[in-house]
């Protein structure tokens, strides 16, 4: 169960990154298609338990995890004012 808990947020994470790239290219559609992708990882996440996962390496990952939401969550808003 922790490798699987490790395994999904690396693969949230993976996706963040793409999502991060396209937001930085101005492409909306594949933005939208990533963040629902990423969104259904962490909701998926919130309903398994983390028995056995190292609670450094789970803090680190979701720490992590934060970092790039808040940067995907600031380029968004800049590309979404010069959208406007």
């Amino acid at each position: 169960m922790s490798d699987d808990v490790l395994t999904r947020l690396d693969t949230a994470l993976e996706i963040g990154q793409q999502e991060l790239e396209c937001i930085l290219e101005g492409d909306v559609v594949q933005v939208e298609e990533l963040a629902q992708k990423r969104c259904s990882i962490i909701q998926e996440l919130e309903t398994v338990g983390h028995n056995g996962t190292s609670p450094a390496e789970l803090k680190k990952k979701l720490l992590e995890l934060k970092e790039l939401s808040d940067r995907i969550t600031s380029e968004a808003v800049e590309l979404r004012d010069m959208l406007r």
